[in-house]
């Protein structure tokens, strides 16, 4: 209950008002009153709600909240979650902040603010607020060159989570966690690589950030592109690689050999040469790029050092066109290029030890450069000169030879004109320079029938050649005498031997026809006989004899020689059968008559009916006799001596012939004698050999021939006759088979594991094969190729086998040739390691045969391996380092045949690690180091039952932080060396975590602290300069008897050897105490009141003096009393002291009541009781006089707001009186406006915003678009929640759609907002927030932080320009959807310099912004809306479009429509123009724009503070 009293003119005035307003019935004063009574008024009404409850911060255990006093009421109940607190704001100033703490992480709470006023509450300000979900503990990370993996346990089921880059420009990602509900994993992508990055992780809670977590990750720095090999000698080889972006640290590897390179004093591209290196090796690099201690996966490839130069090369031998080269190789190098005349040659010397150089010109000197070769890379070379020989001539001719002299000619040789001539033993130099070409030259004094032997030399420049060799005779002398014995058909010459000739040639002439006999007379040294035959009978010949000497002739002896008439020429047997013989010969000189005489029988012959040759049958003779016949010419009576010769009468023919028995090279064959003929020819050939005879002796009655020497195989063709004295009788043809030849060699060229491969060499295509196994025969043919080949397939692996190899001919088989071979065994199916140690690996594996050996192979090192008989082989390899990797190849071994090999690559047990230390400890965390003797080796660090792999950075140290732990609490750690997921023993180590003195609830007092502390520890101290405090051992730390407003370090340890451990250091200020004997004293007539007090004992740094919502603090220094203004005489008033120690309080504060001086207000209260009665009674007669003033339905203040519904545009001459009414008692007017407004369309459905898949959407759960103008997102599925975005169409000037009004983009709703400005075409955003403010995220930046596009949805943003002023910033997008590749420009203006829930400090700039916005609308003829956001998209949205559309009106009509347009927007968007101080705002820019120009420099608004203090003055009237 409040009891209102008159003791003041102004509040008699007050009334007095009020009665001239009812009289009047008029109702535009600006003041309202309740009910009165007679002599006093008694409110009973609930005190006010609060108007706002802002949240100020939140954390995980907190919120903290800020509201205005409701008329200074100092009391408040907050109630949340079946809590109910209390709060005490009466030491508060205005606005009351209060820390809501204790309260779960992640949750959203429900509040109700409630004013309390002498036990009456108010109805309640419900809000939610909720709190930030817990810190993220621990990111693990992989590292790439472009990109990093993160990982993290997920906390409180959160689903979305936001991460921030900056390394230099900030980069902002939404991470969706909705499907990892256990651990999250994220990859950030389009990084540098070789960046340092500022990571911050923060967990979203309803779009309330956790703490962030905060960790810098390094991106690997590429691979080099490429290793350039610029020179390779001997040691050395020079490389040479362009920087890595401008990486200075570069890792060189290669044989075990590590060098780090630190190329930043060399410029780009890098050159190192790599020294001390063998010659000719090929050595393989890996090239790492390091940045920040981290590297690159390695470039590698390979390179060669030269080989050594040879040592010296030795002429073996030099001729005109040639030089034989003789070296000792080098390294054995086998590869050789020899260069020389431009010409290059490359030598293989794998098979040879000299070289000679071919092609090369006669008498020239050569330099040559001899290079060893490696793998294509050549030595330095070895230099060197030869001379080739001059030529010889070409050519020797001998013109003419005699008795005694030769004669020579040659071509001169380059022109040379001196030459050596050397023959038995005499030298002769021939100057031929008087000579043409070519050179004739006489040798003479020689000896007849001599061979000289010469040699003749070019002569150049004092060098000869190798000199033409040759040899020439001298002509034989003439013959003296020939003595001469003549024939019918031949003379004998005889005559004496000259020089012991040989040779002599014999010519005769028959007219004109010239016969030329050659006479050897080797065997007849003195006297030579030569008998001349075939001469023709009766006939003169023409004789000259020549003796040669080696082809050279003497001069001819000549003489003349006359021949007997000749018989005939020869007789010629044509035929000869059973019984008869023919005969044929040629007529001697046409003689047609000749006598025929034989067994004593003449026939004479005439043979002129006879052509020529002449053909007589002589018959009736007997089978296989032997004639002897004398053939004599008869020529004009003359006969000559005869022709005698004998002819055979033919034997009977062979009947049947047999085949007795035949083999690979013998038929024996049997026949019947035929007229006891002894001699039978057999002719046989296979049809491809030479015909061969067999002469067969038949000496009994059946003859057998055995044929030898055939080649087996083939088919003969015989043929047999009877030979009786050579003469043969009819042929017997017939044909026999030979036996095959056994195959010589079958070889097995190829095994599998099912199949054999035989081969074997075919002497003869037509022949057939047959191959046997295991009692199934297979015919093979030939291919018509020397070489056979079968393959047996579907055998056994690893089993023996036994082929019979058999050649076929016609049904006829070879002797077989066998063939035992084994097929390739297995492969080893699976080997395994069942054991590994520090220094010895075990395989083992199964085995289906105990006939298979195997064998292990290892660094080339082969080890055999036996079966025991059992199914399972195990073999031990001993003697291995720790930790380190081997390849083991096994292979099945049988009968020397090897299967592929199983190959097992596995490591041997790393060691133990050393000595584990502890560098560093913290609440959370504890940070292990050790030695680490082996870069490949990783570590596994396991703590209760988790295990945490660490790996090495490449340093000999390695630490490893375990974070996530409780404070104050022991760990056992265990460290494993790990290598390939083989583990070492553990290295234990026992350490705790430190503790947070900090998160300890201490209960503090002027003399003591007390605190339970969680956590290990042994000892506690509190210390204050000298004076120490040590607490009783346990979990509760008390000290006491401390120095009141002292500070105290409180330090805790835990006790452990070989030192203890410090926990924690803290510092604590006890609460000073209460101030003594303080009291109020008049001053200044009861206008000002005067307060003194006295020190306390201990420390004291200020003193804080609270009077009326009135504050002082006073430092220690200062006076103890103080003089505060601004009071009223005869009232009451509490005060207020509090001593403070810094920033501590004392326990309780000194309250105490002052009176001010109450003297100089008795007069006016007795004249304010006279009035009042006046009063009381005009009011009587004012009932009775006008009762419809009672009777109204509506009160004054409800009249008002209907007045302000129906409110109209006010005129521009009638603006200024109209602001200057609502600014009347402290803008009073302003305040009844807006409040008229907040009603307004709250009644219409907002049902799509509500639904439950659409409340993430949501930035604030009570700023919400009405279901009938919110703007709908195209969607493509038949789920109508996609086209859900928090946005409204909003009406512009004679425009329904002129602009959406849109809350500031979420990080899960940006996407969404570009899709809305790509489907509403929209050419202009206006943004009247910052992203940030007061610490809070306002709106998500939602363009890129730099030129290059960002991607959101199907849409890529480009920042195109970007122009800052102090007040705004002005951009341009180029917007592109990825699917079309259409672009778009979008215009951004961005006001940087409105606070949220206020208003900018001055109209100025505001309107210069919207004039910015209003000239693009309008240059670009926008029919498409323009979105306009802040952060609600209420606020300050509602205020920037309201003063766009009032100065539209205002330029047009002359007249501005405040009211009716927010309540027109308003039907549109809940809360537009959000608070009182916008709306007056706004009145207030109108006005501004009214001003003349030359003052508007100066129109400074007053901010909030001057704005809001109407509406207090309000509250307190109603």
């Amino acid at each position: 209950m409040k009891i209102l009293s008159l003791k003041s003119t102004s509040n008699i005035l007050l009334l007095l008002c009020l009665l001239w307003s009812l009289l009047l019935d008029k109702t535009d004063c600006n003041t309202t009153v309740s009910s009165t009574t007679a002599t006093t008024l008694i409110m009973k009404s609930p005190p006010p709600n609060v108007n706002n409850v802002t949240v100020v911060t939140q954390n995980e255990t907190t919120i903290t909240l800020r509201c205005e006093k409701v008329n200074n009421i100092p009391t408040y109940i907050l109630k949340y979650n079946d809590i109910s607190k209390e709060i005490d704001a009466s030491s508060q100033g205005d606005p009351v902040v209060y820390v809501v703490s204790s309260l779960t992480a992640a949750t959203r709470y429900s509040f109700t603010l409630i004013t309390k006023l002498d036990n009456v509450t108010s109805s309640g300000y419900m809000f939610t607020a909720p709190t930030a979900p817990n810190i993220v503990k621990d990111v693990k990370v992989v590292k790439h060159e472009t990109s990093v993996t993160l990982m993290w346990d997920n906390i409180n089921n959160i689903s979305t989570y936001v991460l921030q880059l900056d390394n230099g420009r900030i980069i902002v990602e939404t991470v969706n966690a909705s499907n990892q509900t256990k651990s999250v994993e994220h990859k950030v992508q389009n990084l540098t690589a070789a960046t340092r990055y500022s990571f911050t992780l923060y967990a979203i809670f309803e779009e309330v950030r956790s703490t962030g977590y905060n960790f810098t990750v390094v991106t690997a720095p590429p691979n080099v592109n490429n290793v350039t090999v610029l020179t390779q000698n001997e040691t050395t080889i020079a490389l040479r690689w362009k920087t890595v972006n401008n990486s200075s640290t570069y890792i060189l590897k290669y044989n075990d050999i590590s060098k780090e390179i630190d190329a930043s004093s060399q410029g780009d591209p890098v050159v190192y040469v790599v020294s001390s290196l063998n010659a000719a090796t090929r050595y393989s690099f890996t090239l790492i790029t390091k940045f920040d201690n981290v590297t690159s996966s390695g470039y590698s490839f390979t390179a060669l050092t030269a080989p050594p130069n040879v040592k010296n090369v030795t002429v073996v031998t030099q001729s005109n066109t040639t030089i034989t080269l003789r070296w000792v190789k080098v390294d054995n190098s086998s590869t050789y290029i020899l260069k020389y005349n431009d010409i290059t040659k490359e030598i293989d010397a794998s098979s040879q030890e000299e070289y000679v150089v071919s092609s090369l010109t006669a008498a020239t000197r050569y330099s040559f450069s001899l290079y060893a070769v490696f793998e294509e890379v050549r030595s330095t070379g070895y230099n060197f000169t030869v001379v080739t020989a001059p030529p010889n001539v070409n050519n020797v001719a001998v013109l003419t030879q005699n008795e005694t002299t030769i004669a020579l000619r040659w071509k001169k040789v380059n022109n040379s004109s001196t030459y050596i001539l050397k023959y038995n033993d005499i030298t002769k130099e021939i100057d031929a320079s008087s000579q043409g070409d070519p050179v004739v030259y006489v040798v003479s004094s020689l000896t007849a029938a001599t061979r000289y032997s010469f040699t003749l030399i070019t002569k150049l420049d004092n060098v000869t050649s190798s000199g033409y060799m040759f040899t020439a005779p001298t002509a034989p002398n003439i013959v003296k005498d020939v003595k001469v014995v003549k024939h019918e058909t031949s003379v004998t010459l005889m005559w004496d031997n000259i020089n012991n000739i040989s040779t002599y040639v014999l010519q005769l002439n028959d007219d004109g026809r010239i016969i030329v006999e050659t006479v050897n007379a080797s065997n007849q040294t003195k006297s030579v006989e030569h008998k001349v035959q075939n001469l023709t009978a009766a006939t003169r010949y023409s004789v000259t004899l020549y003796a040669i000497f080696e082809e050279v002739r003497s001069t001819g002896y000549k003489f003349t020689v006359v021949t007997a008439p000749p018989n005939v020429n020869n007789v010629t047997v044509l035929t000869q059968n059973e019984t008869t013989i023919a005969l044929r010969w040629k007529k001697v000189d046409n003689s047609s008559t000749y006598i025929l005489k034989y067994n004593d029988i003449t026939k004479e012959i005439d043979a002129s009916s006879y052509e020529d040759p002449v053909v007589y049958v002589v018959s009736s003779l007997t089978a296989a006799t032997r004639y002897s016949f004398t053939l004599i010419t008869k020529f004009d009576n003359v006969t000559s001596s005869g022709y005698s010769f004998t002819a055979l009468t033919a034997p009977r023919s062979v009947g049947i012939v047999n085949v007795i028995t035949r083999t690979e090279t013998i038929i024996t064959l049997r026949w019947d004698n035929v007229d006891d003929v002894s001699a039978y020819i057999l002719q046989y050939q296979d049809g491809s050999s030479e015909e061969k005879v067999k002469h067969i002796n038949a000496s009994q009655q059946a003859v057998e021939c055995e044929v030898t020497g055939l080649t087996a195989g083939k088919q003969y063709h015989f043929t047999l006759v009877a030979v009786f004295e050579s003469v043969k009788s009819t042929k017997l043809n017939f044909t026999a088979l030979t036996v095959p030849p056994k195959v010589r060699e079958v070889i097995v060229p190829q095994r599998s594991l099912t199949s054999i491969t035989l081969a074997w060499e075919t002497a003869d295509k037509n022949w057939g094969y047959l191959v046997q196994q295991n009692g199934i025969n297979v015919s093979v043919t030939s291919d018509g190729s020397l070489n056979v080949t079968h393959t047996v397939n579907g055998l056994k692996p690893g089993t023996m086998y036994e082929f019979k190899v058999f050649t076929s001919f016609y049904e006829l088989y070879s002797t077989p040739h066998s063939v035992v071979t084994v097929t390739v065994p297995p492969k080893v199916r699976e080997v395994i390691v069942p054991q590994r140690s520090l220094t010895s690996i075990t395989l083992a594996w199964e085995t289906a045969d105990k006939n298979w050996g195997y064998l292990v192979q290892q660094n080339g090192i082969n080890v055999s391996v036996t079966s025991d008989g059992s199914l399972n082989v195990t073999h031990t390899v001993n003697g291995l380092k720790p930790g380190t990797m081997y390849e083991f190849k096994v292979f099945t071994s049988f009968y020397e045949l090897y299967s592929t090999p199983h190959s097992v690559v596995t490591v041997t047990v790393p060691p133990k690690v050393r000595e584990v230390i502890v560098p560093q400890r913290s609440l959370t965390s504890i940070t292990l180091a050790w030695e680490t003797a082996d870069k490949n080796w990783g570590y596994l660090v396991q703590q209760n039952g988790i295990n945490v792999s660490v790996t090495s950075d490449g340093s000999l140290n390695v630490t490893h932080t375990v974070n996530g732990l409780k404070p104050g609490t022991m760990y056992e750690f265990k460290v494993f060396t790990s290598f390939y997921e083989l583990y070492s023993t553990p290295h234990s180590a026992v350490t705790v975590t430190a503790i947070n003195c900090s998160t300890v609830n201490w209960h503090i007092t002027d003399s003591s602290i007390q605190g339970t502390v969680e956590g290990l520890f042994t000892n506690a101290t509190a210390t204050n300069h000298s004076q120490v405090h040590v607490s009783p051992r346990g979990s509760n730390v008390s000290f006491t008897g401390l120095y009141p407003g002292g500070t105290y370090e409180i330090y805790l340890e835990y006790e452990t050897t070989p030192k203890p451990l410090p926990q924690c250091r803290h510092s604590l200020t006890i609460r000073p105490s209460a101030l003594l004997n303080a009291r109020c004293e008049y001053w200044a007539g009861g206008y000002s009141v005067y307060i003194v007090w006295d020190n306390p004992v201990g420390v004291l740094t200020a003193v804080e003096v609270n009077v009326k919502d009135k504050s002082s603090l006073l430092h220690e220094d200062d006076e103890q009393h103080v003089i505060i203004p601004g009071f009223q005489p005869a009232k009451t008033y509490q005060v207020t002291l509090t001593s403070l120690s810094g920033s501590i309080r004392s326990s309780y504060p000194s309250v105490f009541p002052c009176y001010t001086d109450p003297r100089g207000v008795i007069a006016g209260s007795l004249v304010a009781v006279l009035l009042f009665g006046a009063l009381v009674c005009a009011a009587v007669f004012l009932f009775f006089k006008r009762p419809d003033i009672i009777r109204r339905k509506k009160s004054f203040i409800s009249g008002s707001r209907l007045s302000i519904a129906k409110s109209k545009a006010i005129s521009v001459a009638d603006f200024p009186d109209h602001f200057y009414q609502l600014s009347l008692d402290d803008k009073r007017g302003f305040s009844m406006e807006y409040e008229a407004l907040m009603p307004v369309g709250k009644d219409q459905p907002q049902m799509t915003a509500l639904l439950p898949e659409n409340k993430a959407k949501n930035r604030f759960t009570n700023v919400l678009p009405y279901d009938w103008c919110r703007v709908k997102l195209s969607t493509s599925n038949q789920n109508g929640t996609s086209d859900y975005i928090n946005a409204s169409y909003m009406p512009g000037y004679k425009n329904n759609k002129q602009y959406i009004a849109t809350q500031g983009p979420l990080p899960s709703t940006v996407n969404d907002f570009w899709r809305m400005i790509w489907e509403q075409r929209v050419k202009g955003i206006v943004m009247v927030t910052n992203c940030v403010e007061g610490g809070r995220t306002k709106c998500e930046r939602y363009w890129p932080a730099d030129s290059n596009a960002c991607r959101y949805g199907e849409l890529l943003v480009t920042v195109r320009t970007e122009q800052s002023e102090p007040s705004w910033t002005l951009r341009e997008f180029k917007v592109e959807h990825r699917n079309t590749s259409e672009e778009r420009t979008v215009k951004h203006f961005h006001f940087t310099a409105w606070p949220d829930h206020n208003v900018p400090e001055c109209t100025e700039v505001l309107i210069q912004f919207r004039g910015l916005v209003r000239q693009h609308i309008e240059r670009e003829g926008v029919r498409t809306p323009t979105v306009v956001h802040c952060s609600a998209g209420v606020g300050r949205t509602g205020t920037i479009i309201t003063l766009d559309v009032l100065l539209q009106q205002l330029d047009k009509e002359g007249t501005v429509g405040i009211n009716a347009f927010v309540h027109q927007m308003r039907l549109n968007r809940p809360f537009m123009v959000q608070t009182e101080s916008q709306y007056v705002f706004l009145h207030q820019c109108i006005m501004d724009c009214l001003r003349p120009k030359d003052k508007s420099d100066e129109l400074i608004y007053e901010n909030v503070d001057m704005i809001y203090v109407n509406a207090t003055a309000l509250r307190q009237l109603r």
